[in-house]
């Protein structure tokens, strides 16, 4: 059994896995669906999904998915980590805060060195795999910390007690020490297991062990003490009396019926890996690092020239809405377009508390005045109005790396369904007050920009989702003005 290993796999659906491992699944190509703790993710080419030990998982809606498995041993994790409850989240599915490239790059230095195997030992390998786990170490933990919910609570200990058991699996395993460790009652902890795993945690346990010993009756010579041994039973009467009671067989009875079969499983499973090899090699995935980057060859000789199109003078940024009714600020806007020529004027934080739109608390009564007011100057001048719907400060003044003033007019609507209503509410009102031809050519955008410091969120909700937002923009737009050109720009904090 090793302690960490890498590999290439194509996907099976419908099949059940339970692991002691920490995986970390890439998908090189295809989609598939992964279901874990009730949960499904549908992963499409390039997404990481890290699915920590014990979990129970299965692919589903498998369509030409080749994926790339690193996994990491329960001991071997548990000894990185110190020992502690260090949780590790990994999702680039729904993750919207992490960027996954430096992962993705690694994962990708880890499939060259699969495919191509330049290297004779595997010093190489492992240390990739290492430094991938030393990377989701730093920057993809949650740590031992609670959300302070009840539910947030038990995810955690739940948490806790997997690590625990896939960290000693072959040791001695004490739900009441553990519980003393967790300074929690232990029929706390027997009750948090029972509810999400739907099993006792002895139960649990000897599952695992049990599936740990597989390989071992399989593919080694280690008589049946060893074994038990070995997987954490105290002895061979032990280890017998559970494996009989999960797989109504003996040790033995399985060791006689399997292990010609499971060899020659292991022998398929390496043809079809030396297949999937070749296959990658014909496919000329990447030899290192280096290529990460596609490299383009062009022959200016072959090429007609061209005059270079200067884009740059396609719009200006303005700033709040609000600001347009300054009549300087109108009089520098005009100024501007005369010797420049700009074609748009990029303004955000539309429904701010000084255009008196709305207090974000009511439903279905809103105030355009304001807003009508600046789009009618804009139009008047034949200036197309470039509309960011996101949340900025007014004004941010820094000095040495800190803020020291900041100050924001954004209204902050108090649920998801009053922003909503709002927004549609500001379409209909521009395509009855311009018409549809007028509004076709302005530009709509959603932005999140987390660099400007306090919150970029638009409306009160635990759950906010900035891609939701932005696709319920786009959905009203697209309905409502089909032609309008549509954007949007995502900075994490």
């Amino acid at each position: 059994m090793k302690d960490l290993d890498f590999t290439v796999r194509r996907a099976c659906g419908g099949e059940e896995h339970i692991q002691t491992d920490l995986l970390v699944l890439y998908l090189l190509e295809g989609e598939m669906t992964v279901q874990y703790y009730g949960e499904k993710t549908h992963m499409c080419r390039e997404d990481i999904l890290l699915l920590n030990p014990g979990t129970a998982y299965r692919f589903e809606d498998v369509r030409g998915a080749l994926y790339a498995v690193a996994s990491y041993s329960g001991p071997l994790t548990s000894q990185i980590m110190g020992g502690g409850s260090l949780i590790l989240y990994a999702d680039s599915v729904d993750d919207t805060v992490h960027s996954y490239q430096d992962i993705r790059d690694i994962l990708m230095d880890l499939t060259a060195e699969y495919t191509y195997q330049r290297h004779q030992r595997e010093a190489r390998k492992d240390s990739l795999l290492l430094e991938l786990l030393d990377h989701l170490i730093e920057n993809h933990s949650l740590g031992g910390t609670s959300d302070g919910t009840e539910e947030g609570e038990s995810d955690m200990r739940m948490r806790q007690m997997m690590q625990y058991i896939t960290g000693h699996i072959n040791e001695d395993i004490n739900l009441s020490a553990l519980a003393e460790k967790m300074y929690v009652s232990t029929s706390t902890l027997s009750r948090i297991f029972r509810k999400k795993t739907g099993v006792y945690f002895a139960d649990y346990v000897a599952q695992l062990r049990v599936k740990s010993s597989l390989g071992l009756l399989n593919f080694s010579d280690q008589n049946m003490t060893q074994i038990a041994l070995n997987v954490g039973f105290s002895n061979s009467a032990a280890f017998s009396r559970a494996f009989r009671k999960i797989m109504h067989m003996t040790p033995s009875e399985y060791r006689d019926k399997n292990s010609e079969i499971a060899r020659e499983k292991e022998k398929q499973r390496q043809e079809e890996e030396q297949a999937i090899r070749h296959e990658l090699q014909n496919k000329g995935y990447r030899e290192d690092s280096g290529e990460h980057v596609c490299r383009v060859s062009l022959d200016l000789k072959r090429t007609e020239p061209q005059a270079y199109q200067q884009v740059w003078r396609k719009a200006i940024n303005i700033g709040p809405l609000y600001s347009m009714t300054n009549a300087n600020i109108q009089f520098h806007v005009l100024y501007l377009q005369e010797h420049l020529h700009f074609q748009a004027i990029r303004l955000w934080n539309i429904f701010s508390v000084k255009a008196q739109v709305s207090d974000g608390k009511s439903y279905g009564q809103y105030n355009f005045d304001i807003i009508n007011q600046t789009l009618d100057f804009l139009v008047n001048n034949h200036l197309k109005p470039f509309l960011d719907f996101g949340r900025r400060p007014d004004t941010a003044v820094r000095t040495g790396g800190e803020t020291i003033y900041y100050n924001e007019e954004y209204v902050f609507f108090e649920s998801r369904e009053i922003w909503e209503d709002i927004f549609a509410a500001f379409i209909g009102n521009i395509v009855n007050r311009y018409g549809i031809q007028e509004v076709s050519s302005w530009i709509f955008e959603l932005s999140h920009d987390g660099f400007h410091g306090g919150d970029s969120d638009l409306y009160q909700d635990e759950h906010y989702d900035f891609f939701r937002s932005w696709n319920y923009m786009y959905r009203v737009i697209r309905t409502s003005i089909p032609e309008a050109p549509i954007g949007g720009n995502f900075i994490g904090r």
